[in-house]
C-alpha cells in the first residue's frame, strides 16, 4: 500500500511537471520563432543597405545619372564575393526578389517577404525599403501610388519627412504640392527652401513659402533663381559677388547651372571671377556646359573663361557637354577653342565619352570637327570598342566611316572573339601592347573577364608572364580581381606566381 501511494504521487507530479513544460513551451516557442524571424529580417534589412551602397558606388565609378537602372551583375563586384546575397542572385533570405530600381530610388523589399514576416517586423521596421510608402511613391515618380498610401493612412512625415525632402530634391513640384496639402511638415524649413532655390526651382520655393517657410535673402540663392532685381538690390547693399559658399560655389556658378543668362550677365558686369573654382574644381563654364546652356557657354568664353579648364577628374567642359549629349554646347566650345582630344584621368576623350553614353548627335559633331577616332583609354578601351560592346550600330558605322578600327588589344578588351580571330589570322602580334604596355591577354582580365578570348590567345602563343608598364602580369590582375577561372587558365598556360 505504501508503495502504491508513492507511485500515485509520482504520477501526479509527473503530470504537473509535463503540464508546466507544455505551458512554458507554449509561451517560449512562439517567442523564439518571432526572435528568429526578427533576426532574419534584420539580416535582410542589412542586405538592402549593402545593395544601396553598391548602387551608389556603381553610379559614382561609372558616372551614371540618377535615372540609370543597374543590372544585378553590375552590382555584384561591389558586394562580398561568395556571400549569400551574391550567390542567391539578388533574392532575399526568403527567396523573394528585391526590387533594385534606379540609382535615385531606394530599393524595396518584396511584398511577399513583408507578408511573411508581419509577426516579427511591422511596416516601420522596413523603413524606406517598405514596398508601399510615401517615399517609395516619390522615388518612383508615381503620384497614384502616393495618393493610395495617403488614403491608407500612411504617415507622410515618416522617417523625418524623407518623402517631402526627396520630392524637393528632385524638383517634383506636383508631389511637393500634394504632400504639403496632406500634412507634410517634417523637414519643411529654410534648409528645404534653400535646396529648392539652389536648384532654381521657383515654383517649389513659392509652395514652401506658402506653407510658412521664410525665404533666405542671399545673393547665392537670388542668382540660383535668376532673380535679377534681387541680385542688383543685394549687390547695392554690399553683397560680395565672389563669395564662396559651403561647397566652394559662387553665385555665378549657380546662375550658370540653372541657365539664367541675364543673372549671369549682371554678375559679370560687376566684375565676378569667371574662372572661379568650387571644391570639385569646376568653373562656371563647366557648369554651363554640363547643363546644356550654350548661350551661357558663349557668354563666358567671350568674358575670358578658360575653355580648357579641368575639374578634379581632369574633365573639361567639352567632355561634360559631349557625355550629356549637348551638341549645341559642344559646337560652342569647339568654336571657342576647346581641345577636342583632351583626356581625363582615365584616358577618355570627349568622343569616347559621347560614344559610351550613346550620344549620337554629339558623336557626329565631334567626328565632323576632327576628333581622333582611334584614341585609347586605360584597359585598351576605344570609342569603336565601346560602341561595338554596347550594340550602338549607328555609332559603329559613323566611327568606321571616319577611319576607326579595332586593333588586337582593343578587340580583346571587349571580348570580341570574332575580330580577335580575324586579326590573328591576318598576322597580328598576339603579344602586341597598347600604350600602357598591356597585352591582349591582360585585357581579357580587366575591366571584364573574357575567358574564351583568353583561351584563344593562349592557344595562339600569348605570353602569360609578360608584364605591363607597372610590372604586373595577367595572373596578378586575375588574382587581384578574384577571377578564379582566369587564374586557373593562366596557370595551366604556364603563368608564374
Amino acid at each position: 500500500m505504501k508503495t502504491g501511494r508513492n507511485a500515485a504521487m509520482t504520477l501526479i507530479e509527473l503530470v504537473v511537471v509535463l503540464s508546466i513544460i507544455g505551458l512554458l513551451a507554449a509561451i517560449a516557442v512562439p517567442s523564439f520563432m518571432r526572435a528568429r524571424m526578427r533576426a532574419l529580417c534584420s539580416t535582410m534589412l542589412h542586405e538592402c543597405r549593402q545593395i544601396d551602397a553598391a548602387k551608389d558606388q556603381w553610379a559614382l565609378e561609372n558616372s551614371k545619372p540618377g535615372t540609370a537602372i543597374p543590372e544585378w551583375t553590375d552590382l555584384t563586384p561591389y558586394l562580398k564575393a561568395g556571400s549569400y546575397l551574391v550567390m542567391n542572385g539578388g533574392k532575399d533570405s526568403l527567396g523573394n526578389p528585391i526590387r533594385i530600381g534606379s540609382v535615385r530610388e531606394r530599393l524595396t523589399i518584396s511584398p511577399k517577404t513583408v507578408a511573411a514576416t508581419t509577426a516579427a517586423a511591422d511596416d516601420q521596421f522596413w523603413g524606406p525599403y517598405y514596398p508601399e510608402n510615401a517615399l517609395a511613391a516619390v522615388q518612383r515618380n508615381d503620384l497614384n501610388l502616393l495618393k493610395k498610401v495617403i488614403a491608407q493612412g500612411k504617415d507622410v512625415n515618416a522617417s523625418q519627412g524623407e518623402a517631402i525632402i526627396e520630392a524637393v530634391s528632385f524638383g517634383q513640384t506636383e508631389f511637393v504640392a500634394f504632400l504639403l496639402d496632406h500634412g507634410a511638415r517634417a523637414g519643411v524649413d529654410q534648409n528645404l527652401w534653400s535646396k529648392a532655390a539652389y536648384d532654381g526651382n521657383e515654383e517649389i520655393t513659392k509652395l514652401l513659402e506658402k506653407a510658412g517657410v521664410s525665404p533666405v535673402a542671399d545673393l547665392f540663392y537670388a542668382a540660383a533663381l535668376g532673380n535679377v532685381a534681387e541680385i542688383e538690390v543685394l549687390i547695392a547693399k554690399g553683397a560680395d559677388a565672389n563669395k564662396k559658399y559651403a561647397n566652394g560655389g559662387t553665385p555665378l556658378m549657380r546662375a550658370a547651372a540653372n541657365g539664367h543668362l541675364d543673372a549671369a550677365k549682371v554678375l559679370m558686369s560687376r566684375g565676378v571671377d569667371v574662372n572661379a573654382r568650387d571644391n570639385a574644381r569646376k568653373t562656371p563654364l563647366i557648369y554651363a556646359a554640363e547643363c546644356d546652356r550654350a548661350s551661357l557657354v558663349e557668354s563666358f568664353i567671350a568674358g575670358g573663361a578658360d575653355v580648357n579648364a579641368v575639374e578634379q577628374y581632369s574633365r573639361t567642359a567639352l567632355r561634360e557637354a559631349a557625355y550629356e549629349g549637348h551638341s549645341s554646347a559642344v559646337e560652342a566650345l569647339l568654336k571657342g577653342g576647346a581641345n577636342i582630344n583632351a583626356k581625363d584621368v582615365n584616358g577618355f576623350t570627349p568622343l569616347m565619352e559621347a560614344v559610351g553614353n550613346g550620344q549620337t548627335e554629339s558623336v557626329q559633331v565631334l567626328i565632323a570637327k576632327g576628333a581622333y577616332v582611334n584614341a585609347q583609354a586605360y584597359y585598351g578601351r576605344t570609342a569603336l570598342g565601346d560602341a561595338t560592346l554596347k550594340g550602338y550600330t549607328n555609332v559603329v558605322e559613323l566611327l568606321k566611316r571616319a577611319g576607326a578600327a579595332l586593333d588586337l588589344p582593343a578587340a580583346a578588351a571587349i571580348g570580341d572573339i570574332r575580330t580577335v580571330r580575324e586579326l590573328l589570322a591576318q598576322g597580328a602580334n598576339v603579344n602586341a601592347t597598347n600604350r600602357a604596355g598591356r597585352t591582349p591577354l591582360m585585357l581579357t582580365v580587366l575591366p571584364r573577364m573574357h575567358a574564351d578570348v583568353a583561351a584563344l590567345l593562349v592557344e595562339k602563343g600569348a605570353d602569360p608572364n609578360q608584364k605591363d608598364c607597372n610590372g604586373q602580369t595577367a595572373l596578378e590582375w586575375a588574382k587581384g580581381s578574384r577571377q578564379t577561372r582566369m587564374v586557373e587558365l593562366l596557370k595551366k598556360a604556364g603563368a608564374k606566381e
